[in-house]
């Protein structure tokens, strides 16, 4: 824990509660599905390190546990739930769910992007040469359209992911302390003005998610996704320089995948609940708040609570 950089678990924790209100009716729901996801491939492209590529193996393995494994499972219990709702048409029926995309999505880009970093280390290329590569291939997959090989998601997709992965990578490399990202005193309230002005209006013109992606709004989106991860960086790093907030952002920063895995279950459970058992809310905006504290609150609670059981048992 003393080695974890505070101000990237601060960027996970407010990036993870983007992802949550864009899961809700929240006003500025395509706003924040203009960036934010591309923002957590780069936050974990920041946070590769070189020593992985003397243990592939090891890397490997520890992606698959805790990337796909989960993946795994979210699988199998919707699979189960459809089969038990829908019957057999439904359980042989293959759709992403929730959340899950991302799992297999960041487990596939990181082998692919260990593969990409090594071959370049191998031969004492130029780093910058890898986004720049990949970004090209999306491109050329998606307009010449060749080859048609879809292993979950399309080929010039993998690539579009790949890119934001690696251009963290190369922006650590660059410089690894991150707060050097933070714009000058002088112009920071023009370009976090700008740089939101320019979301909000691009809103209509890119898809709502970026799994979605084509040719077309490659380049809107990278702009988008670039913008808004300068801007939640910069709030981060006021907030950490402020001291507001700090403990709670790492807080949920530490236990973005417990969120994201269990946002949805949160978030149905209250539906049912306390909206159409119990209580019967019908306040939209009450049935909001109760949906994203609950989406945010019972993952960490329990998150935190196998932490503690699991160092009482190593005693």
């Amino acid at each position: 824990m003393g080695n974890r950089d505070v101000s990237i678990d601060m960027c996970k924790g407010l990036g993870m509660l983007l992802v949550v209100l864009g899961h809700l009716p929240f006003l500025f729901c395509s706003v924040i599905y203009s960036f934010h996801m591309g923002f957590f491939f780069i936050l974990s492209g920041w946070c590769f390190s070189d020593r992985h590529l003397q243990n592939g193996k090891g890397y490997f393995f520890s992606r698959f546990i805790r990337l796909f494994v989960p993946y795994l499972i979210m699988r199998i219990i919707a699979k189960l739930a459809e089969f038990l709702e829908g019957g057999k048409e439904a359980f042989e029926q293959y759709h992403l769910i929730g959340t899950s995309w991302f799992l297999v999505a960041l487990f596939g880009l990181s082998i692919l992007s260990w593969f990409a970093i090594k071959v370049v280390k191998r031969f004492e290329a130029n780093i910058w040469i890898l986004p720049l590569l990949f970004f090209g291939l999306a491109l050329a997959f998606d307009l010449l359209d060749v080859i048609n090989i879809t292993i979950i998601f399309s080929l010039s997709t993998w690539c579009y992911f790949t890119f934001y992965f690696l251009l963290g990578y190369c922006l650590k490399n660059k410089c690894s302390d991150i707060t050097v990202y933070k714009a000058l005193d002088v112009s920071k309230y023009i370009l976090l003005t700008g740089g939101l002005l320019v979301l909000i209006l691009a809103k209509g013109f890119i898809p709502t998610t970026i799994n979605d992606c084509t040719s077309i709004s490659f380049l809107p989106y990278a702009i988008t996704t670039i913008i808004g991860s300068y801007i939640t960086l910069s709030l981060v790093l006021y907030l950490k320089e402020k001291n507001v907030f700090c403990d709670f952002l790492s807080l949920i920063g530490r236990n973005n995948m417990s969120i994201l895995l269990l946002q949805w279950p949160c978030i149905s459970l209250i539906e049912y609940l306390f909206v159409n058992e119990y209580l019967g809310l019908t306040n939209p905006t009450l049935i909001t708040i109760a949906k994203f504290l609950s989406a945010i609150s019972i993952p960490v609670i329990l998150s935190c609570s196998f932490d503690v059981l699991k160092n009482r048992i190593k005693r």
